[in-house]
C-alpha cells in the first residue's frame, strides 16, 4: 500500500492510500473507496486481511484507492487545533 496526501485549497492534508493494480494493467476499472461519516479508511481496510474490502478487491487485480474525509484519519490541517485554543 503506498500512502499520499492531496492539499486542498483550505489547507488540509487529505490521506489518500493506494493497492497499486497488476502491470499491465487490466481492463478492469479502478476502484475508489470511501468511508462514511464518523469513521476512518479502516472501515474499508481493515488490519485483519480477511475483512479488508481493500485487500480483497486488490488480491483479485484491481486498482484500489482510499480516501479519507476532513478530520478523519491521517487527514489533517496543520495548526487546525492551534487555531481552535484562539
Amino acid at each position: 500500500m503506498q500512502e499520499s496526501y492531496v492539499q486542498t485549497k483550505d489547507g488540509w492534508n487529505l490521506a489518500v492510500y493506494h493497492y497499486p493494480g497488476p502491470r499491465p494493467l487490466t481492463r478492469r476499472a479502478p476502484v475508489l473507496l470511501i468511508h462514511g461519516l464518523g469513521t476512518n479508511r479502516h472501515d474499508l481496510d481493515f488490519v485483519v486481511p480477511k475483512y479488508s474490502l481493500a485487500k480483497y478487491l486488490h488480491q483479485k487485480g484491481y486498482d484500489v484507492w482510499l480516501f479519507e474525509y476532513r478530520g478523519a484519519g491521517k487527514s489533517h490541517r496543520p495548526g487546525f487545533l492551534k487555531n481552535l485554543k484562539d
